[in-house]
């Protein structure tokens, strides 16, 4: 009997000694060895990073257009960029494979709404769009590439079905939409629940994300994290950290609490913290596993290139690519 109860003590010793390190791990905070610069756009995929400003170990400055940024990770003046998601296509192919996709940190945030009036909704899916005019930004971006894929899978012709009318600004799409009864625009968040706080006759008539699911069976990646492929080699557990990092922010920022909202608005990011909760559950914020990110993204490099090639800077990138 004491020998039975000597083992059972050991054993169970014996398992306290190799757990305590392990919950011990649990409490410990990710850290970094070295600073990290990281760039991103003033939208979406700023905000879901919004926690990493508290985070002495990382240095984030926000930028108004992708070519900004793309400069920036060029020069050497960032580590890690926050990049429209066609983007890690075309600087695969323009520094010669020196970058490397982390992970797809915002799906589909692109919306068409509709300033009905006082009377019904005319558009409610792609095919309804033939005969109409968009007003749009983003020409010779995301947005253009993903509406003429769409329009394309629905046997319609950019400019000869359907219209666009190509503006500098979103913001400049939102303020004429708003004032003009009957017009269509595509616009991305927060972009839209700007105008739906503002015009009441105004609504969504088509949700890109949604018609891209329909079209390819795959979610829409609007935004990646992108790095150099240098880091990625020379400073293996710092990435791990980041994505650590980056995935807890996104959850925090999905909470859409009035602390979240508080931190965004200071940013700058959104002028009015109500509304910034109205806008979160739509920013379809997200980390994804890098083979989850590596399918997504695929799948819209190919889709874009039958679109475009230049899109994707000429050629559907490899695996080597992805992280």
């Amino acid at each position: 009997m004491k020998n039975s109860y000597r083992k059972v003590l050991a054993l169970v010793l014996t398992l306290a000694i190799c757990v305590m390190p392990l919950l011990s791990a649990c409490g410990k905070p990710v850290e970094l060895s070295d600073k990290i610069k990281i760039g991103s756009l003033n939208g979406p995929t700023g905000m879901g990073l919004i926690d990493l400003q508290d985070n002495e170990m990382v240095e984030m400055s926000t930028y108004q257009a992708p070519d900004e940024v793309v400069q920036k990770l060029i020069s050497g003046d960032l580590d890690v960029a926050c990049l429209p998601s066609n983007m890690g296509a075309v600087l695969n192919a323009k520094m010669q494979g020196n970058v490397k996709v982390l992970t797809t940190i915002v799906n589909g945030v692109l919306y068409v709404v509709e300033n009905k009036g006082n009377a019904e909704a005319v558009v409610t899916d792609v095919s309804g769009l033939k005969g109409k005019t968009i007003i749009a930004s983003g020409k010779g971006g995301t947005p253009e590439y993903v509406l003429q894929a769409l329009l394309d899978n629905a046997g319609l012709e950019m400019d000869k079905d359907v219209k666009v009318e190509w503006l500098d600004a979103h913001a400049d799409v939102a303020q004429k939409v708003m004032m003009n009864e009957g017009s269509l625009a595509l616009v991305p968040e927060p972009f839209v629940s700007t105008i739906l706080s503002k015009s009441p006759k105004t609504e969504i008539a088509i949700d890109m994300n949604e018609a891209w699911k329909t079209m390819t069976g795959s979610e829409l990646p609007m935004g990646i994290l992108i790095a150099k492929k240098d880091l990625v080699e020379n400073r293996a557990s710092d990435v791990e950290a980041l994505l650590e990092l980056v995935s807890a922010s996104i959850e925090d920022v999905k909470s859409a609490s009035d602390e979240v909202a508080a931190k965004i608005t200071e940013a700058g990011f959104i002028g009015d913290a109500e509304l910034c909760k109205d806008v979160i559950p739509r920013l379809s914020l997200t980390c994804m596993s890098s083979e989850d990110s590596r399918t997504t993204l695929t799948t819209f490099y190919e889709t874009l290139f039958e679109v475009t090639p230049a899109a994707v800077g000429g050629a559907v990138p490899d695996e080597s690519l992805f992280y």
